[in-house]
């Protein structure tokens, strides 16, 4: 959290009317969240609003969370259902019936209402759905709630088990959120400008009255932009994409569209709807948002603290003092972000999720993949992934066969046979130019260069066995990492070429002042700048990953039972031996080196 300490200095400068914080993933990390919004109010003078998911919560746990967070003086809270839980904690095995006391967003929101001390403290906003709420079929959440004790009151048509009109129920939900005591709404993000207008004058004929407040998403990288729009499922409009598509592999031209795209918005939601406050999801990156602000005549510099007294706030008393300066060298070291393979250091690093929807499993992605009862099962899964048969897994839906190498291919498509499953993996490449299609990337007339490399799982036996041929070559031709992680201290235990030793990561550390050994995955080399390091791999980044990434293994697991036990105690049985690694080739001018090793070892 610390790394962020130097962006914020300089972004509260912005005077935000509120900076929202997300909860932890799956409900499970209260405390994390609770601190920084603290450091918010309390050391950069800004106004937290705190996400609150219900999901899995126990009613302990968030009487102890609004305790805590009004005794640090936040006052704003952001009521959102959640996702599943990434660690079976004991709030969501305990046999006391608390954990389902709050099943729905709108469940929290009456309970804050209902107790006196926290109904005029809090100011409760809930998140709006322009193109309907996507994460499960509505006829399962009507069917749901219409079953559910805690949700009696709602008398919703629930009787078809067909497709129903998302609009509609978007509306009904919302409206009923809004009824329970909701004193605003924070749109999801989207790119269809027409359907927002459209819904937000829907909202209001349909006699919701409090503020809504649009979610702007600058887009920062071709890759994040999709990674993106395969999370929210919001649609794009087809001119969007074409101008991005035509220009995926210059990242500077992708962020200009981008900041032309928002500030489009921004005017046309002025104008159509009177709109003149918006919610900007920032991935913690600040340049191509301080354009939009800038181009937008939204950003207000003040110089003397008493300017801000005519900009009253429902959230706090905060005075901002805001003479630092706005932008600089430092505000770009990190702006090409590469999801999880990107400097751990960075305030942007593994932050594409939005309102903490990112793990949620649906039942169109469990029948895909099945119900695996064996290990032949998992096998067999990871290939039709491979072969394109199947779209996604639990912990990735990017393309694995990105490289146009038959050998490489062939490989990729051997190695589930064996018991290696593999998720991500990349061909070297030595110097093709940044407008290439395929390799492609960063500023005109520059050139990139990556190293070879391959993420995957693999039980025990068989992880112990490849741990030991990496071993037993000499001659280094590859850095690796391995992680098993230990469900009773929720640690990963991370093995390296050079160390073995429990991994504790703690996010208080000012990271980005540490020396941490990485390998380069991805670099290149532009015209009047230095080089720049689009994805790296080290101990910190595949620590913080492997961790998460084995406990989806249990994700999935829970979200099986409910079709098949058996599936879900082999699932479980998996998660209990799995490892994660990740080999790296050295040297970039062999580009089947690695991929050669793996096939004649295996």
């Amino acid at each position: 959290m610390a790394n962020l300490g130097d962006r914020l200095s300089r972004m509260k400068s912005w005077n935000p009317l509120f900076s929202t914080v997300t909860w932890g993933t799956g409900s499970s990390d209260c405390t994390q969240s609770i601190d920084f919004s603290s450091k918010l109010q309390n050391e950069f003078n800004l106004d937290a609003v705190l996400h609150l998911t219900c999901s899995n919560m126990s009613k302990e746990l968030v009487d102890n969370s609004l305790k805590t967070a009004k005794s640090k003086g936040i006052r704003g809270i952001l009521a959102l259902r959640g996702d599943i839980p990434l660690e079976l904690t004991s709030i969501s095995n305990n046999s006391t019936g608390n954990n389902n006391c709050f099943k729905y967003a709108s469940d929290l929101v009456e309970y804050i209402k209902s107790i006196p001390e926290y109904s005029e403290y809090f100011t409760i906003g809930v998140a709006g759905f322009p193109e309907g709420y996507t994460s499960a079929t509505i006829s399962e959440t009507f069917d749901s709630a219409t079953n559910s004790s805690s949700s009696a009151s709602r008398n919703f048509n629930s009787s078809s088990t067909t497709q129903l009109d998302k609009e509609k129920d978007e509306l009904k939900w919302l409206s009923y959120k809004v009824s329970k005591g909701a004193d605003f709404i924070l749109s999801q993000v989207f790119y269809s400008t027409d359907k927002f207008v459209d819904w937000y004058k829907k909202c209001r004929d349909y006699g919701i009255t409090v503020p809504i407040i649009p979610t702007i998403l600058p887009i920062q990288t071709y890759g994040s932009f999709k990674r993106i729009i395969n999370l929210t499922k919001v649609s794009v409009p087809p001119s969007l994409n074409d101008q991005i598509e035509l220009v995926k592999s210059d990242d500077l031209m992708v962020k200009q569209i981008g900041i032309d795209f928002c500030c489009n918005q921004i005017s046309t939601l002025t104008k159509e709807c009177n709109i003149l406050g918006f919610h900007f999801s920032t991935l913690n990156l600040e340049n191509s948002l301080l354009a939009i602000l800038t181009r937008s005549g939204l950003l207000r510099t003040f110089n003397n603290p008493s300017d801000l007294s005519s900009l009253p706030s429902k959230f706090s008393a905060s005075n901002t003092n805001s003479t630092l300066p706005v932008g600089g060298e430092s505000a770009t070291w990190d702006e090409y972000p590469n999801s999880r393979w990107g400097d751990a250091r960075s305030p942007a690093f593994f932050n594409e999720s939005i309102y903490g929807q990112s793990s949620f499993i649906n039942t169109d992605q469990l029948l895909q993949w099945g119900f695996p009862k064996s290990l032949d099962d998992i096998n067999t899964l990871f290939s039709k992934y491979i072969s394109g048969d199947i779209p996604s897994l639990p912990w990735t839906s990017d393309n694995i066969n990105s490289s146009n190498s038959d050998f490489v291919i062939s490989v990729l498509n051997y190695l589930p046979k064996v018991g290696i499953w593999p998720m991500a993996s990349q061909l070297a490449v030595d110097g093709a130019q940044s407008s290439d299609p395929e390799f492609g990337w960063g500023p005109a007339n520059g050139y990139v260069y990556q190293r070879s490399f391959i993420e995957f799982f693999a039980i025990e036996p068989v992880a112990l066995k490849i741990l030991e041929h990496l071993k037993n070559n000499t001659k280094q031709d590859f850095s690796y990492y391995a992680s098993k992680l230990n469900f009773d201290t929720n640690e990963p235990l991370i093995l390296s070429n050079a160390v073995v030793n429990n991994a504790s990561f703690d996010p208080s550390i000012n990271s980005h002042l540490l020396e941490i050994e990485s390998t380069a995955l991805s670099w290149g080399v532009f015209p009047s700048s230095p080089v720049i390091q689009s994805a790296l791999i080290d101990k910190l980044n595949f620590g913080y990953w492997s961790k998460e990434a084995i406990q989806l293994w249990r994700v999935w697991a829970s979200q099986i039972g409910s079709f098949s036990k058996e599936s879900k105690q082999f699932i479980d049985s998996v998660a209990d031996s799995v490892y994660l690694i990740n080999i790296v080739a050295n040297d970039y001018k062999t580009p089947e080196k690695l991929f050669c090793f793996l096939r004649e070892e295996f």
